[in-house]
């Protein structure tokens, strides 16, 4: 799938309304430091430094919808408590309207509190209410599907058993699929209730397939063992398309009953996969309301799921940092605004960014030494090319030589750049506009120039970076060597 695929997909998200009908959940993290055991017992003594308090369950379905671009409700059972109360407020925060959530003064919500010290996750408290709704409560679930369902793209399940999804609202769903049908996703530890349902998708991970299929033995091929199951999952669901996460091997895509695809995935140091679920079929959801096929769903949702685990705890992916994943993958950078995403994606990931810029109208040894003593001053090398129009106002009409295309393709080789932004006006021929965008750690320079005769300068340390100058090879310069080739043109005619 091409880049220009990928954004021609994502562009769509912000149309779509989706409909998110699920368990509530509060995720709180404490953290802090432990140097010691118990006296009391061989437990770790662990000083709390801070506290994380995040919706989650189906929440966290709604918050990465939302993150994602798409317009979002959310309907849900939860206490009248605090937490419901800490949870509403943070989704309502995020742009997700919460006025369908039934409250009950007599439930308590669920809430999974995690200890974590150093890193290592110590220890899971789990408390709150898993019993079915209130008769009334139920009918006013049925009330706000019967008046709001036909408004809907696509609707997400998010089955935690915490009660919610009682037979009778998933017959209730079946007719209102048949009035209204609409793309519907479905994650749940026990997907065959739902079969009648006829999801559009479902995601169950490695062990709940296993379980569903009554597979006894786990085994490290799990592509090969699950490939032929793909009748009997979809004879046990009723999904048209199976999304199987298999953590660090990816996930295996059934349509129809039938393995189509395997997508990889991208390799993460220290993964923090709690939510990770949520975000792969929240995109994988929008992704195919907004044309792409299941295989192309499966890269976006790999994508976005890869960017979540990054983060320290549960968190969505945002959209700008889905888009700047991809550009990752490509060198060319096709503007400011494009070079602060990608920036403040790298930023997060704590890698340095290094920026130089220049014409390489012919590109020489001398480039290629320059370039590679600036790659070693970071993780990042960023290069600013000026455009064609720019090199003629800078260097005169008979430049450049190679038009701006090439120049980025010949440049694109070398293994030391990572990116590529083309600039230049009418207005300003400097890079300052991409320095404020990139803010690097580090600016990049030749030696023939010097602070008193750089403009960029001072924006350098506006934005908090460094300039660095780095000396230049001798004897290299595309001026010199334009001199040269017309010079020997010249002897040629005359012999």
């Amino acid at each position: 799938m091409s880049r220009n695929r990928h954004e021609h997909v994502m562009d769509r998200f912000n149309r779509l309304k989706v409909l998110v009908i699920g368990d509530l959940v509060m995720d709180i993290y404490m953290k802090g430091e432990s140097f010691r055991l118990s006296p009391e017992g061989p437990v770790p003594v662990v000083t709390i430094s801070s506290q994380e308090e995040i919706p989650g369950g189906a929440a966290n379905a709604a918050i990465n919808l939302k993150a994602l671009g798409a317009q979002v409700s959310f309907l849900a059972l939860s206490g009248d408590d605090e937490n419901a109360d800490k949870a509403c407020d943070a989704m309502q925060l995020a742009g997700i309207n919460c006025d369908a959530i039934v409250r009950e003064p007599f439930r308590k919500t669920v809430t999974k509190t995690r200890l974590v010290s150093n890193g290592q996750l110590l220890s899971r408290f789990d408390c709150g209410s898993q019993n079915p709704p209130s008769a009334d409560s139920e009918q006013k679930i049925f009330k706000y599907l019967q008046d709001n369902y036909h408004l809907f793209d696509a609707v997400v399940l998010g089955d935690y058993k915490a009660g919610l999804f009682t037979p009778a609202l998933i017959e209730f769903l079946q007719q209102m699929q048949q009035k209204s049908p609409v793309y519907m996703a479905l994650d749940s530890k026990n997907l065959p209730l739902f079969t009648p349902l006829q999801p559009s998708v479902v995601k169950p991970n490695y062990i709940e397939a296993i379980n569903l299929l009554n597979l006894q033995s786990l085994t490290n091929n799990r592509i090969e063992q699950l490939k032929d199951f793909g009748p009997t999952l979809y004879r046990l669901t009723g999904a048209k398309h199976i999304a199987l996460t298999l953590d660090e091997e990816g996930s295996m895509i059934f349509e129809n009953g039938e393995f189509i695809h395997h997508t990889p995935a991208i390799t993460v140091e220290n993964p923090h996969v709690v939510g990770a679920g949520d975000t792969f079929i929240s995109t994988f959801t929008l992704a195919q309301c907004s044309g792409a096929d299941s295989i192309e769903a499966a890269e976006l949702a790999t994508a976005a799921a890869t960017v979540a685990i990054r983060k320290s705890t549960t968190a969505p992916c945002y959209f700008s940092e889905l888009k700047a994943f991809f550009s990752t993958q490509d060198k060319y950078v096709s503007d400011a605004q494009e070079l602060e995403e990608l920036c403040r994606f790298y930023k997060q990931q704590g890698k340095n960014i290094v920026f130089t810029n220049g014409c390489f109208d012919i590109l020489h040894s001398g480039h290629v030494s320059y370039l590679n003593q600036s790659k070693n001053y970071g993780d990042v090398l960023i290069v600013g090319l000026n455009n064609d129009e720019s090199i003629r106002r800078l260097k005169g009409s008979t430049r450049p030589i190679n038009e701006l295309t090439d120049r980025i393709l010949v440049l694109s080789g070398l293994s030391s750049i990572d990116h590529i932004v083309p600039f230049g006006s009418a207005d300003d021929d400097t890079p300052s506009a991409l320095i404020r965008a990139a803010k690097p750690q580090y600016y990049i320079k030749g030696g023939d120039y010097n602070l008193q005769n750089l403009p960029e300068a001072s924006v350098v340390e506006e934005v908090g970076g460094q300039v660095a100058f780095i000396p230049l090879v001798p004897d290299h310069s595309t001026t010199n060597m334009i001199k040269r080739i017309n010079a020997d043109a010249k002897l040629a005619k005359v012999v």
